[in-house]
């Protein structure tokens, strides 16, 4: 299949990987991530499938060279955001994304760094769903508006009074609740 032409595309280019299951130790933003050659090479054009590369005599050959001597000896430094990391590891493992769209954005940002295609895709479907759920319910729930009565005298305390409250019920520490009442 398109999965083994591939691999052979990438062995006749000189291009190849350790093996799946090869434990691959990540320092990002100072935090160790550790998992497998396998995880980190899902997207084989991506930053972290590259420091699974190995060389003619199946030797690891990445990029950049792992830390030695350190706290973090053998792993590779990557000096981005960790948490965000720790989020795209887990996408690579499950295919799973969070909910959160703010978490979203910058997952999207961090794989643009990684060259990670698979979760670009990912969140921009994600996104195109709910965009297209939330035009949808923007859509239901778009207010009406009186073209004869100001903007304003729907605003503050009278908004507050349409919502059901009455001004007695809100903390009024400068007088305010009266305004806008005579006429």
């Amino acid at each position: 299949g398109r999965s083994e032409r591939f691999d052979k595309e990438c062995r006749a280019a000189g291009i190849s990987f350790v093996p799946e299951e090869t434990p691959i130790r990540l320092n990002v933003g100072g935090q160790i991530f550790e998992t497998s050659a396998g995880v980190l090479c899902k997207d084989r054009f991506s930053i972290l499938a590259a420091l699974c590369r190995k060389d003619g005599d199946a030797r690891m050959n990445p990029p950049i060279p792992a830390d030695r001597g350190t706290a973090s000896s053998g792993a590779f430094f990557l000096d981005r955001d960790w948490w965000i990391f720790r989020h795209i590891l887990q996408f690579l493992r499950t295919d799973s994304l969070p909910d959160d769209p703010l978490l979203l954005e910058e997952m999207y940002n961090e794989a643009t760094f990684y060259r990670l295609g698979s979760l670009r895709k990912a969140i921009e479907d994600r996104n195109a769903a709910s965009t297209y759920y939330l035009r949808e319910r923007a859509e239901a729930t778009r207010p009406t508006y009186d073209e004869t009565r100001p903007v304003y005298e729907r605003s503050g305390v009278n908004m507050a009074g349409s919502m059901g409250y009455r001004s007695a019920q809100l903390p009024d520490p400068f007088g305010f609740s009266g305004i806008g009442d005579a006429r």
